[in-house]
């Protein structure tokens, strides 16, 4: 592979945006979906890390429209990554649109709303609005369709939300851009964010995992213990957010953990109070969940505590004429509620923590950003060209 860096983008910090981009060999399978023409997608991601000075495991991916961003504006300034990523999105010289209802301060500081309308963007409370607008300006239409406009649309709803949006919009602007397009068939179901990972050169960014059907046999914890070999697992919902349902289990207490939220909780047979990550499971309505190994992050200090973090990572990836183009705009450490060794539970020291707390993140050392970048650039590269070849293909 041919790996090309923006040394430029360097001098700038972790702050700036990091680019990196590269080439997939001429021979790789990937490309033979790929579009002919020299037509634009654009993602725009975030991803859960754990990373220990020379190499990274994905743990798992989420929409960048739909994140809060509150550890990197505790660093660096509230709307500091959506100025990021107004800036990488203007250079592209094309029409930028915002979907959203509006709801006034302090959101459209979050969002950076002035930088946004500074560099040309507008917002649409829906299809109908953007239509109206567009039509003002005199764009081209034929029965209610405008072929030939090429904006960008960025949708931030809810994925029960969005689908219906989406549609319309892609019925009215058949040649538009809209973020996510590809990726938001994956990033929110762990088991195919999982699924694009299974090749020989992926497997690497990935912790081993299994997913599982929701049936407690007295087998189970032996087949996981002895296919995925650690000492320590994580149990994930599929498709849970904001870390809900996530239990770590030291493996001597894996059988009876399965037990609990398959048939105690289910069945309500837990007679103690249960803590929220297990209280989850009395709603998951998956058929099936994850179990993946425990990986740990290099130790990470904060006003003299040393903690277990979880880096996240905040992207974009992007394809222009069969060229796919990463950009890391920024990265932070996510801190459980506890150091390692303060009296607490698996969870509280090894599970990272957003909200409720005065402290919740820390900066990445500039040495770590500029590897992070390169694995990143690499991995993702891969994932991103199996992305649009699944979507086309299913598409």
């Amino acid at each position: 592979m041919l790996v090309k860096l923006n040394l430029i983008a360097l001098l700038f910090g972790f702050v700036g945006s990091l680019i990196g981009s590269v080439e997939l060999q001429k021979n790789s399978s990937l490309l033979e979906s790929f579009p002919q023409n020299q037509d634009l997608k654009i993602e725009f991601c975030i991803a859960d890390i754990k990373y220990n000075d020379k190499e990274l495991k994905i743990l798992e991916f989420g929409g960048g429209p739909r994140s809060g961003f509150d550890g990197y504006d505790n660093l660096f300034g509230f709307g500091a990554m959506w100025t990021e990523f107004w800036k990488y999105l203007a250079q592209f010289n094309r029409p930028m649109w915002y979907m959203k209802t509006p709801r006034g301060e302090p959101w459209t500081s979050f969002i950076a709303a002035k930088t946004f309308a500074s560099l040309g963007g507008r917002f649409a409370l829906g299809p109908d609005e953007a239509v109206r607008l567009i039509a003002q300006d005199g764009e081209a239409s034929f029965d209610g369709v405008f072929p030939n406009y090429n904006g960008i649309f960025l949708v931030n709803k809810r994925m029960q939300e969005f689908g219906p949006i989406y549609d319309e919009l892609k019925k009215k602007f058949p040649s538009a851009i809209f973020i996510n397009e590809a990726a938001n068939n994956f990033i929110f179901n762990k088991s195919k964010t999982d699924r694009l990972f299974r090749d020989l050169e992926l497997r690497q960014y990935r912790p081993k995992s299994m997913v599982c059907l929701k049936r407690y046999d007295a087998t189970l914890a032996l087949k996981i213990i002895n296919t995925i070999k650690s000492d320590m697992f994580v149990i994930k919902p599929l498709n849970a957010q904001y870390g809900k349902g996530i239990i770590f289990v030291k493996k001597e207490e894996l059988d009876s953990m399965l037990k609990t939220i398959l048939i105690e909780v289910k069945k309500q047979q837990v007679k103690v109070p249960l803590i929220e990550s297990i209280a989850y499971w009395q709603d998951d309505t998956n058929s099936r969940f994850m179990i993946e190994e425990y990986v740990p992050s290099k130790t990470v200090e904060s006003e003299g505590k040393m903690y277990d973090a979880t880096l996240r990572a905040i992207f974009t990836m992007h394809c222009l004429n069969r060229r796919i183009s990463i950009t890391l705009l920024g990265a932070y450490w996510k801190l459980p509620a506890y150091g390692l060794g303060d009296a607490a539970s698996l969870n509280e020291v090894h599970q990272s923590h957003q909200y409720d707390r005065a402290i919740f993140s820390t900066a990445v050392d500039l040495t770590d950003m500029e590897r992070i970048r390169s694995l990143l650039t690499v991995a993702l590269t891969r994932v991103y060209a199996k992305m649009i070849t699944q979507t086309k293909n299913k598409n």
